[in-house]
């Protein structure tokens, strides 16, 4: 008679191989966290250096022809980067002027809005830069040319 194990029999490899606990206990992850003392210590003395920030010029020719009416046209949205603003107005007469504001609402009076006179200009720049969006209106009688320069940065 043979004697009877209660082992299963050996088909291949050593079952006596400890590689796959030494494994486990090698990429066990703990699930308490780290002491303060093992965490990384922060470089104090890392200087960051901001990429800079590149200056834009923004130009506008307006060419509004003489005509009955002419609605109000948004010449520049609001930039809240923008720090120059130069708008300068010609005529075919010096009396001619062109009404420039920030809503277009308030261009339905000429006391809504700023007259800027034809062969003259306006410029904002600085801390005082107007940073909100430009309307203008013409007076219907004659052509205008409006020319705009906006630096953003």
């Amino acid at each position: 008679m043979s004697e009877t194990s209660d082992a299963p029999p050996t088909l291949a490899g050593d079952h006596a191989d400890d590689d796959p606990q030494v494994l486990e206990d090698l990429i066990r992850q703990d699930d308490s966290p780290p002491k303060p003392s093992e965490l990384p210590k922060r470089a104090d003395n890392v200087v960051t250096k901001l990429a800079p920030v590149a200056n834009r010029l923004m130009t506008q020719t307006l060419v509004i022809p003489a005509s009955s009416e002419w609605a109000p046209i948004m010449a520049l949205p609001a930039d809240p980067r923008r720090t120059l603003l130069n708008i300068a107005v010609t005529s075919e007469t010096s009396t001619d002027y062109l009404q420039l504001t920030d809503d277009p609402g308030k261009l339905s009076s000429v006391n809504g809005a700023a007259s800027l006179y034809a062969g003259t200009d306006v410029q904002f720049s600085g801390d005082g830069c107007f940073r909100g969006p430009v309307w203008v209106k013409a007076k219907p009688s004659t052509a205008h040319t409006i020319v705009i320069m906006a630096v953003t940065s």
